[in-house]
């Protein structure tokens, strides 16, 4: 499974979406458990010659949208970031961005303005920050390996956590050099607001 869809000619692309789409409507996917969802996973993969992100990301993430079926937990977040970003004077591009040659994508872009550092955003629920943190860190280096070029790693966090956690995340995003923004973010039970998204952009904090 090495293929992207980035390497697939545009029509073969369209009827392998379509075809994936079709047969999670007709297994009932929403209702699978995760090891049946599973099974469906790697049957794709091996039939189409897949990667796995390749499936998930790009493929089922559309899924919900091509239903008319409404958003859900990160799906969900994802898009109130960008009605945030939309209302808010900064240039950004969404929905799995491909940062090189199709073969690596990132939740968020922020920038591409002679002022403002390019940053390459991982979206990620709180009770994941490592992985997002990760994520991240792993975008940086492989689009620096591919061109050359320095992008801001960025990690937009959402959900719950308890202030000790809260500052390992914090001083764990400070020494590796990681943007640390909160969309929405309870510590002990309360909104977040020093690093909120929301505050920093429409309260003029970040401007291009």
């Amino acid at each position: 499974m090495t293929r992207s869809l980035g390497l697939i000619a545009p029509a073969e692309r369209d009827e392998i979406v379509a075809t994936i789409h079709r047969e999670a409507e007709g297994a009932g996917w929403h209702t699978l458990s995760n090891q049946e969802k599973g099974t469906l996973y790697r049957d794709w993969e091996s039939r189409f010659d897949l990667t796995h992100a390749a499936i998930k990301d790009q493929i089922m993430k559309g899924f919900d949208a091509a239903q008319h079926i409404a958003p859900t937990g990160e799906a969900a977040v994802h898009a109130r970031v960008k009605e945030l970003l939309a209302k808010a004077e900064l240039p950004y591009y969404a929905d799995k961005v491909p940062l090189w040659d199709g073969k690596g994508f990132v939740d968020f872009v922020l920038g591409f303005s002679s002022t403002w550092i390019t940053v390459a955003a991982e979206l990620e629920s709180a009770v994941n920050w490592q992985g997002g943190l990760r994520q991240a860190l792993w975008y940086r280096a492989a689009y620096f390996q591919h061109s050359g070029l320095e992008v801001l790693p960025g990690l937009i966090l959402f959900g719950s956590v308890r202030s000790p956690r809260w500052e390992e995340i914090k001083s764990m995003c400070t020494s590796t050099n990681v943007l640390l923004v909160t969309f929405d973010l309870l510590v002990d039970g309360r909104l977040e607001t020093a690093k909120s998204m929301e505050h920093l952009l429409l309260e003029g904090r970040l401007r291009v």
